[in-house]
Formats: C-alpha cells, structure tokens, sequence
C-alpha cells in the first residue's frame, strides 16, 4: 500500500515512473475514497418569461395558423370553382353551326375529373387547419391571479 502511495506522489510531480498498473490503482483508489467531489446537478433555474412575451407567440402562432387555414381554403374553393363550372360547362347545351368540331369537350372533361378529386382533397388540410386554430383559441393565455405573501398579484 505504501508503494501505492508513493507511486501517487511521483504520479502528481511529473508522470509515474513506476508500473502502469500502480498509476492506475492510485487513480481508482483516490475515486473510491472519495477525494474527488462529484459533480452536484443543479436545480433548473425556473423560466422567467416576460409579462407580454406569452400573448406575442399565442398571437405568431394564431397568425400561422390563419394563413394556412385561409391557403388551404381558398386553394380548396378555387379548385371546386373551376371543376364545377367546368362540369356545368359539359352539360350545357350549346347550339354551334360548327360541324367539324363534332361537338368534343375532351379537355374540359379531363381538367373537371381532376379538379373536383383535387377540391375533396384540399378539404382535409383546410379542416385540420381549421381544428388546429379553433383549438388554439381556446387556450389563449389569461390573466393569472397568484396569492403572495405581500398580497394578490395578477400577472397578464
């Protein structure tokens, strides 16, 4: 144990000169007695956030989501506009003295087929949309009333 010991004291002047395995007894020894202090965890600090800072992200983020619910919906009634009179278009009648047109509306079908799928489509993100931001005005920030030792205090 002695050697240990003194094997330690050369250690900390410069380097063992010793074996490698009385550096490395000295070193597990001084940790299993404790001479080096652990590391304490600290508590987390509590978040302090500013009196306003709060309502500005609920308004950022409620104004995120208007825009998005407003895109989705106005790409969705676009789309179901222009499918929908695009249908009409198809099965109004039209007097034409054209006879070599032979009366073939093959774009006009094809473009209705795909709008109209397109417009049922756009309906689910504009209703996820729409349930995000209705779910995010109801938890709008409020005024806080806490019981302090000085009295009542109302943190808005």
């Amino acid at each position: 144990m002695r050697e240990a010991a003194d094997a330690g004291r050369r250690s900390s002047r410069g380097g063992c000169r010793g074996t490698g395995s009385a550096c490395s007894f000295v070193l597990a020894g001084s940790l299993a007695l404790g001479s080096v202090a652990p590391a304490r965890a600290q508590p987390p600090e509590p978040e302090t956030v500013a009196p306003g800072a709060e309502l500005q992200r609920w308004r950022a983020k409620r104004r995120s989501l208007q825009i998005a619910a407003g895109l989705s919906g106005g790409f969705m009634a676009a789309t179901f506009v222009t499918g929908a009179s695009l249908l009409l278009w198809l099965v109004w009648p039209r007097h034409s003295d054209c006879y070599e047109c032979g009366g073939d509306a093959f774009g006009e079908s094809i473009t209705t087929m795909v709008m109209l799928p397109v417009a049922g489509a756009l309906a689910i993100p504009t209703g996820v949309f729409g349930a995000r931001l209705r779910r995010h005005e109801r938890e709008r920030p409020s005024a806080r009333l806490r019981l302090l030792p000085g009295g009542l205090q109302i943190q808005f």
